[in-house]
């Protein structure tokens, strides 16, 4: 075993492994990670802030901004404003509604809500409250809006009365006050709701106020350059010289208040173009009053009393309303010493009838038409005052002709045409008997003869009283178990019997008249009784 030797040992060198395979699985998960980031920031939209005043029904990372019921962003923070007055909502949008972060953007808080015009955003009690989303291509005048980047909004407190998508028009209602009228008032056409009252605007010097109107369509064909808008807010209560007219709305029109339009010229069909601006009159009546056509300003002078002429009363023609009155000032006739009424008022000739229809167009003018009632003053036309209503006392005037009427001098054609006027003596005779009756009714001792009535009736009460009491005694008199009354029944039962006793006497007498003078103990004898013991 010494001497054997040992097999030399083999020496073989082991292979490295590789280990840079193993940094592909970061590598990969690096990539995987970019990926979706950039997934992310890519498939993101702007990030916008809206302004509300209260976070009311708002969550960070939880509520949704809708457009058309599709999410296009998500709440990501709310703080307060440096002010601490207003709330600040940063919302992040989607890629596909970066177009919202513009100009023409509006966004409201879509909860509950209960008003006049219904129940809306009942939805949202079991999915809570999101934030709407809506944009307009163009203003309420028609004009197209400049679709610029916009990151910073003012949010609606509540949601506008219509959105864009609404097939309509646009108007402008100018109106003295606003009066009952708000965003969602309705807006009818023969009692039929065509639009919606969707904003208002005071002018800049403040004498007017314009009332944005949005008209469905398609009710806005109905809205020419004839069509008169008027104020529908419930009940119209109108007291003239016709007397008291009394006109009532919808319910809806009486909370919320309401308005109502009607094409008045039906020969002229021209729509109206959207922002065109029309004038709000205080009722139909007042807008049915104002014909289509040229209008007359005439002027009258009333040397008498014209209380009770007040602005809007009519001007009257054969029984027809031709005018309205425009204002009753009074005036000093220096000259003479004297005052006098002057009477301004408006006269439209196409409620002359077929006369005026029958003019050729290029006659149809106030230069013409004023000619031609200087031919009829001249021929004896002239304005009188009269009692239109005894209960209110108001006058209108009436136009009529005098015979042998004095022309005064110096009339001519100009605008506003002057028309000579006459005295009313029955009207002047018929307000002295008004005031003398009521002077016969002041002098009436009201308060004596209420005191002499109180004195009758007083003296009416104690006769009743003793009547009611003779009555008691008499009851008490004639009831079954007084004294009286039992007598009065034993004596007619003490005569009945006497009755009983004395028809029984006289039958006996009849039948036996002789028991008088020998008893009654004789035996009538008879074939029954003869031989009988």
């Amino acid at each position: 075993m010494t001497g054997r030797s040992l097999p030399s040992p083999t020496i073989k060198r082991k292979k490295n492994i590789n280990l840079a395979w193993v940094w592909l699985i970061p590598i990969v998960a690096a990539l995987v990670g970019v990926a979706l980031v950039y997934k992310n920031i890519s498939s993101q939209g702007p990030s916008i802030v809206i302004q509300f005043d209260t976070a009311s029904g708002i969550e960070a990372a939880k509520t949704q901004i809708r457009y058309r019921d599709v999410v296009v962003g998500t709440v990501s923070e709310i703080q307060l404003s440096p002010d601490r007055t207003k709330v600040l909502v940063k919302a992040q949008l989607t890629k596909d509604a970066e177009s919202l972060a513009s100009t023409g953007t509006t966004f409201w808080v879509v909860k509950p809500r209960v008003g006049l015009g219904g129940v809306s955003g009942l939805s949202t009690i079991l999915s809570g409250s999101f934030i709407e989303a809506d944009i307009k291509e163009v203003d309420d005048t028609g004009k197209k809006i400049d679709q610029d980047i916009k990151l910073n909004f003012v949010g609606l407190e509540v949601p506008p009365p219509i959105n864009s998508d609404r097939a309509g028009r646009q108007f402008i209602i100018r109106a003295p006050t606003l009066g009952s009228l708000g965003p969602g008032a309705p807006i009818y056409y023969r009692r039929i709701q065509a639009g919606v009252v969707t904003d208002f605007k005071l002018a800049t010097d403040g004498s007017y106020v314009d009332i944005s109107v949005f008209i469905y369509a398609p009710y806005y064909e109905y809205v020419t350059n004839n069509t008169r808008f008027w104020d529908e807010s419930g009940v119209s209560v109108t007291l003239n010289a016709s007397g008291v007219d009394v006109k009532t709305s919808s319910l809806l029109s009486l909370l919320a208040g309401g308005l109502g339009f009607e094409p008045f010229d039906k020969s002229d069909q021209k729509l109206a173009e959207a922002g065109s601006i029309f004038k709000l009159y205080d009722s139909w009546n007042a807008a049915s009053l104002v014909p289509i056509g040229v209008a007359i300003p005439i002027v009258f002078h009333f040397e008498q009393s014209t209380r009770g002429l007040v602005k809007g009363a009519p001007i009257d023609f054969k029984g027809v309303d031709i005018g309205v009155i425009d204002d009753v000032v009074l005036e000093a006739d220096e000259r003479r010493g004297s005052f006098y009424s002057k009477v301004t008022g408006t006269i439209y000739p196409e409620r002359l009838g077929a006369i005026y229809n029958q003019l050729p167009q290029e006659m149809r003018n106030i230069k013409f038409i004023n000619a031609r009632l200087l031919g009829l003053i001249k021929r004896g036309m002239r304005g009188e005052l009269k009692t239109g209503n005894l209960l209110t006392g108001q006058l209108y005037i009436s136009m009529g002709f005098l015979k042998d009427a004095v022309l005064p001098a110096g009339l001519t054609a100009d605008s506003p045409l002057f028309i000579p006027s006459v005295e009313n003596d029955g009207l002047d005779q018929l307000q002295r008997q008004l005031s003398s009756i009521l002077n016969k009714l002041d002098k009436i001792p009201y308060e004596d003869i209420g005191k002499e009535l109180n004195e009758s009736l007083k003296i009416i009460s104690l006769t009743t009283k003793d009547f009611n009491k003779t009555l008691d005694n008499l009851n008490l008199l004639i009831s079954p178990d007084s004294p009286l009354t039992m007598q009065l029944n034993q004596s007619l039962k003490e005569l009945d019997r006497t009755i009983r006793a004395t028809r029984g006497l006289i039958d006996n007498l009849r039948d036996k008249p002789n028991s008088v003078i020998f008893g009654d103990g004789s035996i009538n004898y008879s074939r029954d009784n003869l031989g009988a013991k």
